[in-house]
């Protein structure tokens, strides 16, 4: 049976064995080490106390101040996370697989999804963050922040169109057509949609 994660010996056992840990590791791995269940791990990977994130600190992790916000990543030892090289990958092209960005950043199907619901929440606020962090994020100046958004084109059935797109609300791909039944599915792709500022014709700046 796992352990719930309010347990005293899972929030004291948790700690000790990611600074143990080489590396970070997913939330199926994190799970297995911790005997908890995905669910419980999937949650607290989020969380940096519980969590080893960056490829950076392989050799050894630190726990870190839970006080910190850890949204906003404001330290300079946190560049390497997962979720900002996640917004980086988006930021270099235009359109991303989810199977691509998995291998890429080195995350589980499920963390990934995590991250990409984050991002999305953080792509409507990205007014009230400050231009540090969106340069750490590859986020160029002369993006109107108010425009970005991330998209999520669904899975597509070439023989009849049927468009995947309750799937596609919970970042999910569909490898059979509901209409027809074919196995042709195109994979859910992702964008990362960003308009240059409009400058005004006086306005040289």
């Amino acid at each position: 049976m796992y352990a719930s994660p309010n347990s005293g010996a899972v929030r004291h056992r948790i700690p000790s064995i990611c600074i143990q840990s080489a590396g970070y590791f997913d939330a199926t791995h994190f799970a297995q080490r911790c005997n908890i269940s995905f669910k419980v791990a999937s949650g607290l990977a989020l969380i940096p106390q519980y969590f080893c994130w960056s490829e950076r600190h392989r050799l050894g992790c630190r726990s870190q101040d839970t006080n910190k916000d850890f949204s906003d990543e404001s330290s300079e030892e946190t560049d390497a996370t997962p979720r900002i090289q996640l917004w980086r990958c988006l930021m270099e092209s235009e359109y991303h697989t989810l199977g691509n960005l998995s291998k890429s950043l080195h995350l589980s199907a499920a963390a990934l999804r995590l991250h990409l619901e984050h991002v999305m929440k953080q792509a409507q606020g990205l007014k009230k963050k400050s231009l540090n962090w969106r340069e750490r994020r590859h986020i160029p100046p002369d993006c109107d922040a108010s425009s970005v958004r991330l998209k999520v084109f669904p899975s597509t059935c070439p023989s009849c169109d049927w468009e995947a797109k309750s799937a596609a609300k919970r970042i999910m791909g569909v490898k059979v057509c509901k209409r027809c039944g074919s196995r042709a599915m195109s994979p859910v792709l992702l964008s990362m949609v960003c308009k240059k500022i409009q400058h005004g014709p006086g306005n040289n700046s």
